[in-house]
């Protein structure tokens, strides 16, 4: 983990939701770049780090936010844990997971946001009408989800993201190489290898 990266991706993220993204809105409702910040760490670093980073966030967003203070956290934490959970169950590495798991999670996100928001009577709550926040929210963050995973790999320090499946099924790396192997073994190259994981040997 790169924990100078990692601040300097959350606070680019913070920064660029404050004064570029709050001003795009459709009818009220603009992107979430924070929750999509979280679901990329929960994507990449596991349910631990993923709620670990969903509460420090959280608290980022809470600073600037007329919202109750801990809303964010709490929904974070939430996010971050529950799309971790849902990369260690083995999701695979299907070029459409990414984006499905931000638009989930997403849409997740944003109603938990209305349904606590609501219970603390949250002022804002009635401002926008909910469904339109959670359209716009899990559609920008679904669309971003690919770059947004790359960017905070590189702040974990983790390897990029396996290339996208094939039509079998076989990523496309593996693929690659298993075709190289092939064709050294039928060369010759690697049959007395071959011939020994065979046997047993």
């Amino acid at each position: 983990m790169k924990p100078v990266r990692l601040v300097l991706v959350a606070v680019t993220a913070l920064t660029l939701q404050e004064t570029v993204l709050d001003g795009i809105r459709v009818r009220g409702a603009h992107p979430d770049v924070m929750v999509l910040f979280v679901i990329a760490c929960g994507f990449v670093a596991g349910a631990e780090r993923g709620a670990v980073a969903g509460f420090v966030v959280g608290l980022l967003a809470d600073a600037v936010l007329p919202t109750p203070f801990g809303l964010s956290a709490l929904v974070f934490t939430l996010v971050g844990y529950g799309v971790g959970s849902l990369r260690s169950s083995g999701l695979t590495s299907a070029w459409w997971v990414p984006p499905s798991v931000a638009l989930v999670a997403s849409a997740v996100a944003e109603l938990a946001f209305g349904g606590i928001g609501s219970l603390l009577d949250q002022p804002l709550a009635g401002h926008v009408h909910l469904a339109l926040v959670v359209v716009v929210v899990a559609a920008v963050n679904g669309a971003l989800a690919v770059p947004a995973i790359r960017v905070t790999a590189w702040a974990y320090g983790h390897p990029a993201p396996p290339s996208p499946v094939d039509r079998s099924g076989t990523p496309a790396a593996a693929t690659v190489r298993t075709k190289t192997t092939t064709l050294r073994t039928r060369s010759g190259g690697y049959g007395r290898h071959t011939a020994r994981e065979r046997t047993g040997a």
